[in-house]
């Protein structure tokens, strides 16, 4: 079983997806499925591709039985750090004591995962507290509460405040992917080898196939091999005469290959 990784996740209603970044799918030792599919963001403008998606699993932070399943578009970046200030919270009186989902919300960090319109309405509750003028509210949620809204500080600026995925394109691509062709490329050995199988195969009495082993053309230079062979044999018939019965076993082996045809005696011109 493997063990959980913290990483810090941003809510946006305006997403229609889920983002996990490079830097999250490292740091979880996910695998990636290939999808690429482009991203429009504010005014339809186009902001890259995905690279691929991965299943998380995610659940708070604190010891607690609750768990989701999604599926996440992996990117390069989805934003820089949140907030980008760090916010004095000691005048929020209103959000203290309360279990947070991120309890470090107010010093900026790293986000690698951005949470879309469908988790989010999943997730969120009714419960929502504001505070005084200018403070941030916490909302409810089942991975406990959430802190969202204005402050005093400046708002930070997401890369895309409203993200798409064009699936109908990826989808396309996907499938185009996936189809087989209807025509099998093949390189010119392998056109030799269906010709050769076609030219050379047969079957026999049993129905099983039989098919002459292709040379290739030209043949490989092996050198001069004849005096190596002629020692490996000499070698072996020395063994013999210590061992009759590694002589005899050859021998019925040799013989065996000469009845199944699978050599054949050649002049000392070949």
């Amino acid at each position: 079983m493997g063990h959980w990784i913290n990483l810090r996740a941003f809510m946006n209603s305006g997403s229609h997806g889920q983002f996990l970044t490079e830097r999250g799918l490292k740091r979880l030792s996910l695998s990636r499925t290939p999808f690429n599919a482009p991203i429009t963001g504010f005014g339809s403008t186009s902001t890259g591709r995905t690279r691929g998606f991965a299943s998380l699993v995610i659940k708070p932070h604190f010891l607690s039985d609750f768990t989701f399943n999604c599926k996440a578009f992996i990117v390069q970046k989805i934003t820089d750090k949140l907030p980008q200030h760090a916010l004095d919270r000691s005048g929020w009186s209103h959000i203290r004591g309360f279990q947070l989902a991120d309890p470090q919300f107010d010093v900026p960090g790293e986000i690698d995962i951005l949470l879309g319109v469908d988790v989010f309405f999943s997730l969120v509750g009714s419960r929502k507290i504001k505070g005084p003028p200018g403070s941030p509210c916490a909302v409810e949620t089942k991975v406990s509460w959430i802190i969202g809204g204005s402050s005093n500080y400046p708002a930070p600026t997401l890369r895309e405040n409203s993200v798409e995925i064009r699936i109908d394109e990826a989808l396309k691509t996907f499938g185009e992917m996936e189809s087989l062709p209807e025509v099998p490329i093949l390189t010119p050995e392998e056109q030799a080898c269906e010709r050769h199988f076609q030219n050379t195969h047969s079957s026999d009495s049993t129905g099983r196939y039989i098919v002459k082993i292709p040379m290739k053309n030209p043949k490989i230079p092996i050198g001069s091999s004849r005096e190596n062979a002629v020692r490996k044999f000499l070698q072996v018939e020395k063994r013999f005469r210590t061992n009759p019965k590694i002589e005899k076993a050859y021998q019925e082996l040799m013989n065996q290959y000469k009845l199944l045809v699978h050599m054949k005696k050649i002049s000392s011109a070949e």
